[in-house]
């Protein structure tokens, strides 16, 4: 992070990561819970494939 003596400017910075560590937390306990349901992720992985081939095959 840049040295700044602007109080805003660093409150601003904080806040912008904050938001992303608390992003970044979120998606790791999701993906926690996936790993705790297989069944349920096999699912969604099995979509998200699907619709990768599709558009691979439609390029």
């Amino acid at each position: 992070i840049a040295s700044t003596d602007s109080e805003a400017a660093r409150d601003q910075e904080y806040r912008r990561l904050k938001g992303e560590i608390e992003e970044a937390m979120r998606n790791t306990d999701y993906a926690k819970r996936e790993l705790r349901m297989p069944g349920t992720a096999g699912l969604r992985l099995k979509g998200a494939l699907k619709y990768l081939l599709r558009m691979a095959r439609g390029k």
